[in-house]
């Protein structure tokens, strides 16, 4: 094993506190067997909970038969589609081919520091 400098392993530890504090900040407390504990907030965007409640409203609808759950499927699906915005929140871009529209969704780069609770990735 090679061994450490004292340089490396002060910039590992400083590294460890940055992300430690980071993650502090961005956690709710709450509480298990009337235990605090820490977890971290969810990143994940508002557009896709709400598509995933109107999914579940639609799709999980346990009296459907097979042949009428794929039936619907599309319309449901657009519905969902229309409740969350979709295509204005994922920034989906338009291209039409020879017949038909296609839509891309272009990848998102963003540092774990510019993201914040006034700010979303997408």
């Amino acid at each position: 094993m090679i061994p450490m400098n004292n340089n490396y392993k002060f910039l590992l530890l400083i590294s460890t506190i940055i992300v430690f504090i980071f993650l502090l900040q961005r956690s709710d407390n709450i509480s298990f067997n009337n235990e605090t504990v820490f977890q971290v907030q969810d990143f994940t965007p508002k557009f896709y909970s709400t598509w995933i409640s109107c999914g579940e409203r639609k799709f999980l609808n346990t009296n459907v038969n097979a042949n009428k759950f794929w039936d619907d499927f599309k319309g449901n699906s657009n519905e969902c589609d229309k409740e969350a915005d979709i295509s204005k929140n994922m920034k989906a871009l338009p291209f039409q081919n020879r017949d038909e529209m296609k839509y891309a969704i272009l990848p998102v780069q963003v540092s774990l520091f510019e993201i914040s609770d006034t700010h979303s990735i997408f």
